[in-house]
């Protein structure tokens, strides 16, 4: 499900991107491409415009901004996915970001012979509904994957490119003979069938699904262990977004989503006007690529399962050899491009393995989200979302800006040379800042935030909510600043719970056989520092206690 819920994704996002050329006039004459200028007298040439049904009158700029209006959507979705999977869940967030989508899919064939306007506004709408999905996904990913399988599920959730090759493969062909208008109704009509499908079959979780046998809920949850909760919880923004480990991997994704842009935009220009290849027969160029780079996520996500099951290293340094991988050596590449110039067998086989290496993604900017903080993942991935969207605004500028004339040699090794180092840079950036490590905040406290972590007086006590900003972790211990004014110096005796035990230790990322334990050995009081025996305790002037355990 988590594959044609990527696959459903990627032709409703590709759809209007590849039918715009046959919606707007078009000139019947171009100037000749670069690599076709020595068998062309005149710089000019001749170009037939089929029929595929009504187009309409739209100047350049008004399909830029169809076309990057996704994007816009796409950012603002994602910032809120993460506050809407806590709310509703993640099952009910995929399905009806879905639904909106395909409605809104259907309603531009009639709405651009009104105004343009409509599938600009149809095109917004359906980027912030598709903004949610990817890290509702990632929310089912998490509750649903054990973390020595995550490989096979984040390979699983990168459908969207086999969606958008199959795409293109359907316009081929079915265009010429239906015209543009009723594939928008395909699309919508597929998609609709597969809600229905997903409705019946998917669940928020494994405890409440109604297909899983006794024996995989067990197995996922033993494997889980600790880490993953299902409760509901405010996402802890202050944290996620003061976290450099956290704006590495943003960092890091804003790469791929660079990346991915050459497929979608930078690609099929180059070859359509400066090699020279019509867009039909261009098609197949375009497809092979992406397929490529879902073959290469399939590989990547199962070596990374094996990598972790034989414990042959470190998830953090897994990590990175694979961000060489993903980002490192397909910008060095990238960076070549432009020295093949005509050559289209060597520009081709660059493409594939760009795409190829980029499938590494899965194990970098897609599962680095469920290293850092599990139960946040979809607040993490929907920021990254946010971020990364603005590569769909910015490169297709970019190349409005560089490219005045689409056959200057110059110009585009530029271009190309500029996308490459965005690449490298951005995988250089988590080489130094970014890890795999679990993040303390990653422990869910819940909605009702009702954990007693340390007793002060029976039966007072302190809750959660009101003191765990106030805790520090390091290496050799935990402390807690407590704000212990209104109780009286003889009311007061300190403990720490075992509900603290479980949650702190927890947040270190402690393995199961080597489990560390907290004892409550000193108290210190602000200002004065005073010693204190373990359990009991004596109110400053100020009524601020600074409570110390260390992990023993």
């Amino acid at each position: 499900m988590l594959f044609f819920t990527g696959f459903m994704s990627g032709i409703l996002r590709s759809n209007i991107t590849l039918v715009l050329e046959a919606m707007v006039l078009q000139p019947t004459t171009k100037l000749v491409p670069h690599c076709l200028e020595k068998y062309h007298k005149s710089e000019w040439m001749d170009v037939e415009v089929p029929d595929y049904g009504p187009r309409y009158n739209w100047s350049r700029s008004i399909v830029w901004h169809i076309t990057t209006t996704y994007y816009y959507g796409s950012s603002l979705g994602g910032l809120s996915s993460g506050l809407l999977v806590e709310i509703f869940g993640p099952k009910h967030t995929v399905l009806w970001s879905l639904v909106a989508s395909s409605i809104l899919n259907a309603l531009i064939p009639h709405g651009a012979a009104f105004h343009w306007m409509v599938p600009l506004t149809c095109r917004f709408c359906g980027g912030l509904a598709a903004g949610i999905i990817y890290p509702s996904m990632m929310c089912l990913i998490t509750r649903w994957s054990p973390p020595h399988e995550r490989g096979k599920f984040l390979s699983a959730m990168v459908g969207h490119l086999v969606g958008v090759a199959a795409m293109w493969t359907f316009l081929n062909y079915t265009m010429p003979l239906t015209g543009w208008q009723s594939t928008f109704y395909t699309m919508t009509a597929l998609v609709t069938v597969y809600c229905v499908a997903f409705f019946l079959l998917v669940a928020d979780s494994p405890e409440e699904s109604n297909l899983i046998t006794q024996e995989e809920l067990e197995h996922i949850k033993k494997s889980q262990g600790h880490l993953i909760s299902i409760k509901k919880q405010l996402p802890p923004y202050k944290k996620i977004l003061t976290s450099s480990s956290i704006w590495a991997l943003v960092i890091l994704n804003f790469g791929y989503k660079w990346c991915n842009q050459i497929n979608v935009v930078l690609a099929p220009r180059f070859i359509r006007d400066f090699i020279g290849v019509t867009t039909r027969q261009s098609v197949l160029l375009i497809i092979v690529p992406q397929i490529f780079e879902y073959c290469g996520s399939v590989l990547f996500g199962n070596m990374s399962d094996i990598i972790q099951a034989t414990n042959t290293m470190s998830v953090n340094v897994m990590t990175k050899i694979f961000v060489v991988v993903s980002h490192l050596l397909p910008g060095i590449i990238i960076m070549s491009i432009g020295i093949a110039q005509c050559s289209l067998a060597a520009s081709t086989i660059m493409t594939i393995i760009i795409s190829f290496m980029a499938g590494a993604c899965v194990v970098t900017n897609f599962r680095n989200p469920l290293d850092l903080a599990p139960n946040h993942a979809a607040s993490i991935y929907g920021i990254n979302i946010f971020v990364g969207s603005t590569s769909g605004v910015l490169l297709p500028l970019l190349f409005s800006l560089l490219l005045s004339s689409t056959h200057a040699v110059l110009q585009w090794s530029i271009m190309f040379l500029l996308t490459g180092l965005v690449l490298i840079a951005t995988g250089l950036i988590f080489l130094f800042f970014g890890t795999s490590e679990l993040q303390y905040w990653n422990v869910k406290l819940g909605i009702d935030w009702q954990e007693e972590l340390i007793k002060i007086n029976k039966p007072q006590s302190l809750h959660l909510n009101s003191i765990m900003d106030n805790v520090t972790f390091y290496q050799d211990r935990f402390e807690i600043l407590v704000d212990i004014r209104g109780f009286k110096p003889e009311e007061i005796k300190c403990t720490v719970t075992q509900r603290a035990v479980e949650v702190l230790a927890q947040s270190e990322d402690y393995s199961e056989n080597n489990q560390k334990r907290m004892v409550l050995s000193r108290q210190y009081f602000l200002p004065k520092f005073a010693n204190a025996d373990a359990g009991s305790c004596c109110l400053s002037s100020e009524g601020v206690l600074l409570v110390t355990a260390p992990w023993v």
